[in-house]
C-alpha cells in the first residue's frame, strides 16, 4: 500500500491501494487516474469538495473512501465504476445521487452517513448486492423511508434519525 502519491507515481502500474487520508487536500489528485491497477483508494479526511469527471477511468477499483471531505456533487461518470464493491460517502456534503447509481451493481456497502441527501434514486434498486446503506444523520420525508423498503428489501439500512413527518 503507497501512502504517498510521489512514490506511487514512480510504480504507476503496480499501485493497487493508496492511502491519502488526512493530507489536507484540497483537489482531488488528478494523477491517480493514471494508476490503471488501482483497486483501493482511501481520499478521507482531507478537504476535497470537487471529484474530476476522469475519477470514472479509474475502472478496477473495488473500494474507494471520499469520507469526511467537502464534496456536494458526485460526477456522473462514477457510475462507470463498475467494480466498485465500497463506497464510502459519509460525512459530505452530498445533496443528490447520480441517477447512474444503479450502474454500480458490485457494490455492497455504500455509507452515506451525514450528508444533505433527503431522498435517494429509485435506480438505487438496481444495486442487486448492496448489502449495507447507512443513511443516518439525515432528514428524510417518512414517505422516502417507506420506498427505500419497498426498493431494498434484502438490505441492512441504517436509517436517518430525524423525519421530516409533516404533510
Amino acid at each position: 500500500m503507497f501512502t504517498n502519491l510521489d512514490s506511487a507515481k514512480k510504480y504507476k502500474e503496480s499501485v493497487f491501494q493508496l492511502n491519502l487520508s488526512k493530507q489536507k487536500l484540497k483537489r482531488f489528485p488528478k494523477e491517480i487516474i493514471h494508476f490503471s491497477s488501482l483497486r483501493k483508494l482511501d481520499l478521507s479526511r482531507n478537504k476535497i469538495s470537487l471529484l474530476p469527471a476522469e475519477l470514472g477511468q479509474l475502472e478496477q477499483l473495488e473500494e474507494l473512501d471520499l469520507g469526511r471531505n467537502k464534496i456536494s456533487l458526485l460526477p456522473p461518470q462514477i457510475s462507470r465504476l463498475i467494480k466498485l464493491q465500497v463506497l464510502n460517502l459519509e460525512k459530505n456534503e452530498i445533496r443528490a445521487l447520480p441517477e447512474d447509481i444503479g450502474n454500480l451493481v458490485q457494490l455492497r456497502k455504500l455509507n452515506l452517513w451525514s450528508n444533505e441527501l433527503k431522498k435517494v434514486p429509485r435506480e438505487i434498486q438496481q444495486l442487486e448486492n448492496l448489502q449495507s446503506l447507512n443513511l443516518r444523520g439525515m432528514v428524510f420525508k417518512q414517505s422516502e423511508i417507506e420506498l427505500l423498503d419497498v426498493y431494498l428489501p434484502h438490505v441492512q439500512i441504517g436509517y436517518p434519525t430525524n423525519c421530516d413527518c409533516g404533510p
